[in-house]
């Protein structure tokens, strides 16, 4: 149903279908709540919500789609923090809750999945401190962090990181300095964009 002109909320109806695997009702004009009924759909491997007008917060439920391999909610108007709820998440290789208005700290059980490999969290209102886990993740390709209120240090990365490509910090609160392990992945692995707010 993705790329679309639908209007108005997500049918109540499509929480009972609770052997639905793929669900994509992305680049549509959605509005309304992702309501707590979505715990229902513990089968759900790929579920993409981004481009829409979606409020409100991420229903705790939420944590029962540890089966998800794809969830994106990007460009919606989620607001509150991102529940920490991913450590059984162990399918998950793409998050995308970037342009939104999420607040609070980064759930550190983001990182630490096997197989995750892309998490955008660009574009929204999150503060606190990078989590360390974050070098535990050795698929992880893209990690986009820019345009928060991220403060504190950058963590070392030592080698941990060998497929990182994508390393976006600018426009955050960090101090310090970039750790040369994060560097010498430019020539170590594969690391091709690191974007940063230089000051020495």
């Amino acid at each position: 149903l993705y790329n679309n002109i639908f209007v108005s909320t997500i049918p109540t109806t499509f929480y009972g279908l609770t052997d639905l695997s793929v669900l994509r009702l992305d680049q549509n004009f959605l509005t309304g709540t992702l309501s707590t009924y979505i715990g229902q759909l513990t089968n759900l491997t790929d579920l993409r919500l981004h481009n829409n007008f979606i409020e409100s917060s991420l229903p705790k439920e939420f944590s029962l789609l540890n089966n998800l391999r794809i969830f994106t909610a990007g460009t919606n108007i989620f607001n509150g923090s991102i529940p920490n709820v991913f450590a059984g998440f162990e399918q998950l290789e793409d998050l995308d809750l970037s342009t939104c208005f999420f607040t609070g700290p980064i759930p550190d059980t983001v990182f630490g999945n096997p197989n995750i490999v892309r998490v955008y969290l660009n574009d929204n209102a999150l503060t606190g401190t990078i989590p360390t886990s974050f070098a535990k993740s050795p698929l992880l390709v893209d990690l986009y962090l820019d345009n928060n209120l991220l403060t504190g240090t950058i963590p070392d990365a030592s080698t941990s990181l060998p497929q990182l490509s994508e390393f976006l910090l600018q426009d955050n609160l960090f101090s310090g300095s970039v750790p040369s392990s994060i560097c010498a992945l430019r020539t170590a692995g594969s690391l091709e964009r690191l974007f940063s707010d230089c000051g020495g």
